[in-house]
């Protein structure tokens, strides 16, 4: 019997991982306040992003982990970002743009989709229980910062995702967050505080706060848009 073989990833998809489009890339070492616009006008290339997704999270070290997963509508985008990311000068160019601060750019890294990606996914999709709230009608400058801000008064936050997509036939795109806590209660007394409130410094509509188990399988970054 011969050696096994590796199945080919099906279209559309890397070898990384079942759910990795192959026109994503992996951005980490991003400031804690990147919201969804800046990190959209810093991976802005020829071709533009239609998917963007931060994730805030705790690790060992000070401080939290931001990161993002930035999928593009043109294929050869992502060669096109990991090369001009690989220079300093391109990487301080793109953070000025990006509206970062100085000394940020020297953090940064753009990868094509790997493991470490596939593994953010599998977390959110972990992350999509009675201990994740499912919050929209937020400020388009929302960040991890703003959103522990506003949530952790109900319970202690281990993670946050942001989303903004751009499904075809709307202008703007959508955006959207889940608050991932260490307790499922924490979810319950957040939709009691915040449903119908008006969030700080934010539009003219008003927050919507549910249980993310509603919503499993329609959110995540990987879904078809």
């Amino acid at each position: 019997m011969g050696p096994a073989t590796k199945a080919a990833a099906p279209p559309g998809r890397t070898g990384a991982g079942p759910n990795i489009p192959n026109q994503a890339v992996h951005v980490t070492g991003l400031p804690e306040s990147a919201t969804w616009e800046a990190v959209h006008r810093l991976m802005r290339l020829r071709g533009l992003p239609k998917r963007i997704v931060i994730y805030w999270h705790e690790h060992s070290g000070p401080g939290h982990m931001v990161e993002a997963v930035v999928t593009f509508d043109k294929k050869g985008s992502v060669a096109e970002a990991v090369a001009g990311f690989s220079s300093l000068g391109e990487r301080d160019r793109r953070a000025r743009k990006a509206g970062f601060a100085a000394g940020t750019s020297a953090a940064l890294t753009v990868e094509p989709p790997s493991f470490a990606v596939q593994k953010l996914e599998e977390t959110a999709a972990g992350d999509l229980n009675l201990k994740t709230a499912f919050v929209t009608g937020l400020p388009t400058k929302t960040t991890g910062p703003y959103l522990r801000g506003l949530f952790r008064r109900y319970g202690r936050i281990r993670r946050i995702g942001i989303y903004w997509d751009e499904p075809p036939g709307v202008r703007g795109g959508t955006f959207y967050a889940f608050v991932t806590f260490a307790k499922p209660g924490s979810v319950t007394d957040a939709m009691r505080q915040l449903n119908g409130t008006r969030p700080p410094g934010g539009p003219r509509s008003v927050l919507t706060v549910e249980p993310a188990l509603l919503k499993r399988g329609r959110f995540l970054w990987c879904s078809p848009i």
